[in-house]
Formats: C-alpha cells, sequence, structure tokens
C-alpha cells in the first residue's frame, strides 16, 4: 500500500519523522556513558603498508553519546539529506606503539605515553 501526499500536506502526520527520530533515541540509550578500554594489544603482520604494534590500557572515550543527527525529508517523507555532529569525545588512555608506514623507517610512529 503506498500512502500519497501532495505538497499541501504535512508529512509528520504519517510518522515518519518520528518513527525514525525514536529508533535514533533507543540506539542513543544503548550507547554507555563511558566506553572503557581494560587492554587492547594489536600486532599487525609484516606486509607492505604498515607494520607494528599498538597496546593500549585503561582507556575511557566519554561523549559518544551526545551526537546531534538531523535528517531532512522531501514531499514524500523519505530522508534525503542528514548532518551529524559529534561534541567533544574525550579519549583517555595509556599507550605504547611502534608502527612504520610503507616500511619507511623516518615514517614511523612511536612512543607511550597518555593519550587525551
Amino acid at each position: 500500500m503506498a500512502i500519497l501526499v501532495s505538497n499541501a500536506e504535512d508529512i509528520s502526520t504519517y510518522g515518519i519523522p518520528d518513527t525514525i527520530n525514536d529508533l535514533i533515541e533507543t540506539l542513543r540509550e544503548g550507547i554507555p556513558d563511558v566506553i572503557e578500554i581494560s587492554s587492547v594489544n594489536v600486532q599487525l603482520p609484516e606486509n607492505d603498508y604498515l607494520t607494528g604494534y599498538l597496546n593500549v590500557n585503561d582507556g575511557k572515550i566519554t561523549g559518544i553519546k551526545e551526537f546531534n543527527l538531523s535528517l531532512t525529508y522531501n514531499v514524500i517523507s523519505f530522508p534525503t539529506g542528514f548532518a551529524l555532529k559529534l561534541d567533544p569525545i574525550n579519549v583517555n588512555l595509556e599507550y605504547l606503539t611502534d608502527l612504520a608506514l610503507f616500511n619507511i623507517p623516518l615514517l614511523s610512529i612511536f612512543g607511550e605515553g597518555t593519550g587525551r
């Protein structure tokens, strides 16, 4: 069954924008306030692009659920565009890394410390 909407009708009466907004809010509720990363150890196999390792400990990410998603709709109430705004996301972690880009020692990323 198709719902036809003329230019004079208000698309909000059909509930599609409200349904999408409800879905977005349901997704937002499922995102924790703080995402904790106890330990992540990534060992990249040797290849032509990126080799090395990255170890992350005691990581906390906050602010992810504070996003704002604005949708625009056409006359038949299909989403035609969106704007996603991410308010400040805070990342706090301890890291140790040694990565070589393109196997060129001068293009290495290495070090240890605290990221904020």
